[in-house]
């Protein structure tokens, strides 16, 4: 991996980053400042999370979803849901993003089937 982040991580981190703008949103990046890692988080338990891995192969975001139920504390489901591969495409993340944080569910009764 190189030793600084390409200008497309910067450009996709630029763009996700307005979602601080969300009330108790939050964004992380890793702690290596290669923008290798990046997580989107709620502390909300039925608001998911999302951590974004950097594949320096293919140049683009893996996006994994971290979700809560009555049973457990949120966690990754287990697979990429999507991949972010430049700045539009990060900005139809934000959209996705901004729509589940408008319509969430309040609470446990509106979350569970």
């Amino acid at each position: 991996m190189s030793a600084v982040p390409t200008s497309k991580q910067k450009r996709i981190f630029q763009t996700l980053n307005n979602l601080v703008l969300l009330p108790r949103v939050s964004i992380i990046e890793s702690d290596d400042d290669l923008l290798s890692e990046i997580r989107i988080e709620h502390p909300q338990e039925y608001v998911p999370n999302f951590k974004l891995e950097w594949c320096p192969g293919k140049e683009h975001y893996r996006v994994y979803i971290h979700v809560a139920h009555t049973t457990y504390h949120k966690r990754n489901a287990g697979y990429c849901i999507c991949t972010i591969s430049n700045g539009l495409a990060a900005i139809g993340f934000g959209v996705l993003y901004a729509f589940l944080h408008k319509h969430r569910a309040n609470n446990r009764s509106e979350a569970v089937d």
